[in-house]
C-alpha cells in the first residue's frame, strides 16, 4: 500500500466524505485500497498500471480519457492526486463529469501550486522526481475554471502543516514499518485538523450535478 493512498483515505474520513455508493469509480486506483474501504455494488478502478490486490474490484488497465464505458454512469468518482499527472487536464475533467450520474459526487484532489515540503528547497525534487508531476500544482481558481458552469463545486484548501513538515521522516518510517507509519499518520491528521484550511498543501474539489 502506498503512503499517499492511506493518507488520503484518512483525509476523506476527516472531511466526513461518504465514499460508499452503488457504482464507484476510482481513477488512478493503483492497488485499489480506497475501493477496498468502501461499500458498493460495483467497484471499478482504472490505472495505467493497476495492481490487482483486492477481491470484488474490477481493475481496468488504461487511460480514463480513452476507455469506453459505454454510457455507464457512476454515483461516486474519486480522482485523488491524478490530474497533475495528465497532459490535457480539460479533457480529463470533461471525461469525469460525463461519467458522473445525476446527484453523483466527484471528489478530486491536487497539490496546491504553492505547496512547500520541508525543507522547502526539496519541493521541486519531490514534485518532479518522487511524485513525477506533469504540473507543479493548481490554484483554486484554475481548477474551478476547468469545470462546466452547471456543476456545483465546493473547494477546500488543506494546509497540511504537520504532514508537510514531517514528510520525509514519515516516508522513511513507512518503508520500515507500515504499521508504525499508519499510527504516526493518524496523529498527524489530528494535529493538522486543528489548523486544517490553508493554501499551502492540497486542494480538495467536491462536485455534484
Amino acid at each position: 500500500m502506498r503512503l499517499g493512498a492511506y493518507y488520503r483515505s484518512l483525509i476523506l474520513k476527516q472531511m466526513s466524505i461518504n465514499i460508499h455508493g452503488i457504482n464507484v469509480l476510482d481513477v488512478g486506483c493503483h492497488d485499489g485500497y480506497l475501493l477496498s474501504c468502501c461499500k458498493a455494488k460495483n467497484k471499478i478502478g482504472i490505472d495505467p498500471h493497476p495492481i490487482k490486490k483486492f477481491k470484488n474490484i474490477n481493475y481496468i488497465k488504461g487511460d480514463i480519457c480513452q476507455f469506453n464505458f459505454k454510457n455507464r454512469k457512476f454515483d461516486k468518482i474519486f480522482a485523488l492526486d491524478v490530474i497533475e499527472h495528465v497532459d490535457d487536464d480539460k479533457a480529463f475533467v470533461m471525461t469525469l463529469t460525463k461519467l458522473l450520474g445525476k446527484n453523483g459526487l466527484l471528489v478530486l484532489s491536487v497539490p496546491h501550486k504553492n505547496i512547500k515540503i520541508f525543507p522547502p528547497f526539496l519541493t521541486n525534487f519531490v514534485n518532479q522526481k518522487m511524485w513525477q508531476h506533469e504540473k507543479i500544482g493548481y490554484l483554486k481558481e484554475e481548477l474551478i475554471a476547468l469545470f462546466p458552469k452547471n456543476i456545483k463545486i465546493k473547494v477546500i484548501e488543506q494546509r497540511e502543516f504537520f504532514f508537510r513538515l514531517s514528510y520525509f521522516p514519515i516516508r522513511l518510517t513507512w518503508l520500515i514499518s507500515e504499521r508504525l507509519g499508519k499510527f504516526i499518520l493518524k496523529i498527524i491528521i489530528k494535529l493538522d485538523g486543528l489548523i486544517f484550511e490553508g493554501a499551502e498543501g492540497h486542494i480538495f474539489l467536491i462536485t455534484s450535478k
